[in-house]
């Protein structure tokens, strides 16, 4: 069941606010309006996702999180957060078209566009091994030991992904029912609680003023 909906990014609303009030011969019009361009997939990405998961009768009994920030060693901006009876499982979802190579040491996200651009983004394992460990010590704070789950989700198939390593799972959107049920279990002694006490401690992500963020 869904517990925190999907919603927008509030980076998101900002971004096309801003892009609508600037001129087209502003310098920093063509990097923002390609920045909203990047939020808005990812946004959409992430929608469909949820939507997908929210199909799945595996999950009915289940906790589904949107968009989670809690208080942590670690920054931890969550795509998607889902309990299940004995374990939490993070879903970082990345909206990417072309080819995708995931590269090692060091481990940098290398992705090549229909049109032949390179571009070279964080690695989604740093994020998401970042999340883990975050959420474990979020968790421990609160005397709770559970284990913890992540994969990289790519919603569509409009993507080749080149990796020659093993890491954390990448995965289809479709692979979703079949990763997911390897790691729901039967007991639901702890699912409530936890899900309390994450509502409880959600943080809102506040990036205004823009300026912070796109400064030159």
């Amino acid at each position: 069941m869904i517990i925190k909906p999907f919603e927008p990014s509030p980076l998101t609303k900002g971004l096309q606010a801003l892009v609508t009030r600037l001129h087209p011969t502003h310098p920093q019009y063509q990097k923002l309006q390609q920045e909203l361009k990047n939020k808005e997939a990812g946004d959409f990405g992430e929608q469909y996702v949820v939507k997908e998961l929210l199909q799945m009768a595996l999950l009915n009994e289940c906790y589904i999180f949107h968009n989670v920030m809690l208080p942590s060693v670690f920054p931890m901006q969550i795509d998607i957060l889902i309990i299940v009876p004995n374990a939490i499982i993070i879903l970082e979802i990345k909206n990417i078209r072309g080819t995708v190579h995931f590269k090692n040491n060091p481990r940098q996200l290398i992705r090549t566009s229909e049109t032949g651009e390179v571009q070279v983004f964080t690695h989604p394992e740093i994020q998401l091994e970042q999340y883990i460990q975050g959420l474990k010590h979020f968790l421990g704070k609160h005397h709770i030991t559970i284990p913890v789950y992540g994969a990289v989700v790519f919603p569509f198939n409009n993507v080749h992904i080149l990796r020659a390593y093993e890491g954390l799972p990448i995965i289809m959107a479709k692979e979703l029912p079949l990763f997911l049920h390897k790691h729901i279990g039967k007991s639901k002694e702890t699912t409530t609680e936890i899900k309390q006490i994450i509502l409880s401690q959600l943080q809102p992500l506040t990036p205004f003023p823009l300026c912070h963020y796109y400064s030159d």
